[in-house]
């Protein structure tokens, strides 16, 4: 499945194992029929952007044309590399608050580089710092100003054996 993924053009194909909630899903169900279905994320995550609304159409002309269901000339897209959900570090949010993010999706980070912080919303000191637990990519970024406790702020590429991604 990963090797049609690639055929989106996107910088990353994410494989994971479906948790239970992903039963009640069309796309779980399809699968179970060995049907290949895939979801398309792009950097924004709470808002529309149009930037990024124009990269997964191109993505989905790109598949469609790759495929051979439409003719459509395209850019060729990104060589996708292809990363297993367990690869991804996690970085929790220390308390809730305001949240200040330091980096974007895409961003190499190194292990301990401050990625953001958590505000007071009472008296906007810093509450929390929330540094990097591992080098990398950042995946996943929280655009949202408000936050609580033990959040997923960030998601982590892990650069493995100190080298590429």
């Amino acid at each position: 499945m990963s090797s049609l993924g690639n055929l989106f053009g996107l910088p990353y194909v994410v494989m994971r194992k479906p948790a239970p909630i992903d039963t009640t899903t069309l796309n779980y169900n399809w699968q179970i029929w060995e049907t290949n279905a895939f979801s398309i994320y792009t950097k924004e995550t709470d808002e529309v952007g149009e930037q990024s609304a124009q990269e997964a159409v191109a993505a989905v002309l790109r598949y469609l044309s790759r495929v051979g269901l439409l003719r459509y000339h395209c850019h060729s897209g990104y060589l996708s590399t292809v990363v297993q959900e367990n690869e991804m570090a996690n970085v929790l949010t220390p308390a809730g608050g305001i949240f200040r993010r330091f980096v974007e999706p895409g961003q190499e980070v190194e292990y301990g580089q401050k990625m953001g912080v958590i505000l007071d919303p009472f008296t906007a000191e810093v509450e929390a710092e929330i540094t990097c637990p591992t080098s990398g990519v950042v995946f996943f970024a929280l655009k949202k100003p408000l936050t609580t406790e033990h959040e997923v702020a960030f998601k982590v590429i892990r650069r493995l054996h100190g080298g590429c991604l």
